[in-house]
């Protein structure tokens, strides 16, 4: 497994973005559970003396930070928006506050609606080319 190991690292590292096997992540979330300290220090026999499951580690937290921050932001972008919409139904003026509050919950659905399909697609999206 070890040997499998050191491959599938050598192979994230030349491709960023492609899927692996799996057999980095198998092993080093084994490796870590069993000492800890001792994985992230060790090499496993890499070539230019990597330490493999450090890196792992590393990579595997910055993505976690990624992923969480992108759904704050979506979040935050959203509470935004219906604020704005509130506002401007409001300074619209409408002769009821029943057509006001069925106005503010059609556009406040469709802005954060068609906003969250918008940033989850472009997040998603592959831009390289």
């Amino acid at each position: 497994m070890k040997t499998y190991a050191v491959e599938d690292y050598d192979f994230v590292i030349a491709n960023d973005g492609l899927p692996s096997s799996g057999a980095l992540q198998c092993f080093c979330k084994a490796e870590l559970e069993k000492d800890y300290d001792n994985a992230i220090s060790a090499t496993y026999g890499h070539p230019h003396g990597k330490q493999i499951c450090n890196e792992f580690r590393s990579i595997a937290f910055e993505v976690f930070l990624w992923l969480n921050s992108l759904k704050y932001f979506i979040t935050g972008v959203n509470f935004v928006l219906r604020t704005v919409c509130i506002k401007l139904v409001a300074w619209v003026g409408y002769p009821t506050e029943t057509m006001q509050l069925l106005e503010t919950t059609k556009v406040t659905f469709f802005v954060q609606f068609f906003n969250t399909a918008f940033l989850l697609l472009l997040v998603n999206a592959d831009l390289s080319e």
